[in-house]
């Protein structure tokens, strides 16, 4: 099955060459059967008509005129000559039929005239280097008596060589080969090209991009194939774009109310009492802050565009710690091209970054490729997380801190907009504890 074309225009054509071809073969198989038969028939019907007056004639003529006569009724598709034995063995049965035919035209008894095929190559009247002997796939050899103890000799092709005519159905068979094969690239190209624009727009959606409505055309079901993807991805967007407006707007009118609380907060004559309802407030703000920024990560706005991604995590290293020593990093020497939305994959590895910085006082960061795809794993030294608490760290607004670091953390919203940001461009992300100590972030990326 290697051999099998795995694209869609290449095994119509394939199909359809060797629908072509079997076709051709068996309308070989049934013109060389009805050729034999017929060639067959016109040897008979030769040999019925003309042998009675032949053979009447040599019966009155001398030896010498016969040799005249013989001469004059041999052609380049049969010989004729006079001999004390008969060229065809006798008792031969190859074909009783036609023996018996010529037989009752001559009024001899049954079983008088001996018939026998004999290959090509051992005729010996029309020779074995004769181009009508070597066209052919069998000589007929015919003896009739002549009723003085000599023997009518006759050789001659009955039936054509395959070859022979199988050379003259190639022309045909490459003309029409060469037609099926223009014809099978046009209805491929008309049917895989919406497939193909298809195909690369469903990566693209999947990848986080906005995808513009395809044309709906070709076939109709691949036509409707192509509608059906543009009203789902309308659907998708549309419900994408409500779910993150109503997101950005809830978040965004809780900012007034809670100023409004911690002016009044502020009012408050217990001091104890003011820290603790200012420092809730401030907290319910860094809540509704990420949760906009969470917003901002959902919505996707950002223009696709190839970038060095290797410079990109030099870039977000290098900003994540300015000082130097703390962030390890292993990329390739030279650029690694990769589409992406280049500030939301800079968010997400930063993210990623600066946990294993808080958590764990140091970053193991490498990039690398890995087959087809691209992969990304940042290391730290930190305590880990709970097994159990492997998955739900990527839930909104859920704090992993008190597990893995005694000071407070952010507001929950960092792994959860990373992969977001990741399952956006089509990749995955996944958490581990190394054995070794410490937790290792693995992001990989088509």
């Amino acid at each position: 099955m290697k051999l099998w074309p795995r694209n869609l225009g290449a095994r119509m054509t394939a199909l359809l060459l060797a629908a072509l071809l079997l076709a051709q073969l068996v309308s070989l198989g049934i013109f060389l059967v009805d050729r034999r038969s017929f060639m067959r028939d016109v040897v008979e019907e030769s040999l019925t008509s003309r042998l009675p007056a032949v053979v009447r004639a040599l019966r009155d003529l001398s030896p010498g005129s016969r040799d005249e006569v013989l001469a004059a009724l041999g052609s380049r598709w049969s010989r004729y000559a006079v001999g004390d034995a008969a060229l065809a063995s006798a008792g031969a049965d190859d074909l009783p039929a036609m023996a018996e035919r010529i037989d009752h035209a001559l009024g001899l008894s049954g079983g008088a005239t001996h018939l026998a095929l004999t290959a090509p190559e051992t005729a010996s009247l029309l020779g074995p280097a004769s181009r009508v002997a070597s066209d052919a796939a069998a000589v007929l050899q015919v003896s009739v008596p002549l009723g003085d103890g000599r023997w009518l000799n006759i050789e001659r092709p009955i039936y054509p060589a395959w070859w022979h005519f199988a050379w003259r159905m190639g022309l045909p068979l490459l003309v029409s080969a060469l037609a099926v094969l223009l014809t099978a690239a046009l209805m491929a190209r008309r049917i895989t090209r919406p497939l193909a624009q298809l195909a690369d727009s469903a990566e693209r959606l999947g990848r986080g991009e906005t995808v513009p409505a395809l044309p709906e055309r070709g076939p109709d079901d691949v036509a409707r194939t192509v509608r059906a993807f543009n009203l789902m991805s309308e659907r998708l967007q549309r419900f994408v774009d409500d779910r993150t407006r109503m997101l950005a707007a809830v978040s965004h009118d809780l900012r007034s109310p809670i100023t409004a609380l911690r002016i009044r907060a502020e009012m408050i004559g217990d001091d104890t009492t003011r820290e603790r309802i200012v420092r809730s407030l401030d907290e319910m703000h860094g809540m509704v802050e990420a949760t906009l920024g969470f917003a901002r990560a959902e919505a996707q706005t950002e223009e696709t565009r190839e970038i060095d991604l290797a410079g990109l995590m030099r870039d977000v290293a290098g900003d994540a710690d300015p000082a130097g020593g703390r962030v390890r990093l292993q990329v390739p020497v030279g650029p690694l091209w990769y589409r992406c939305r280049p500030i939301a994959m800079s968010r997400a590895l930063r993210n990623v970054i600066d946990n294993a910085l808080r958590y764990g006082g140091s970053a193991a960061v490498t990039l690398r490729t890995n087959g087809g795809g691209i992969v990304v794993t940042v290391e730290d030294e930190g305590p880990g997380i709970e097994p159990s608490m492997l998955e739900k760290a990527f839930e909104p607004f859920f704090r992993i801190e008190p597990s893995r670091s005694g000071e407070t953390g952010g507001h929950g919203l960092g792994l959860a907009i990373t992969r977001t940001i990741v399952h956006s461009h089509g990749g995955r992300i996944e958490l581990e504890n190394r054995s070794e100590g410490g937790l290792r972030v693995v992001i990989r990326l088509p």
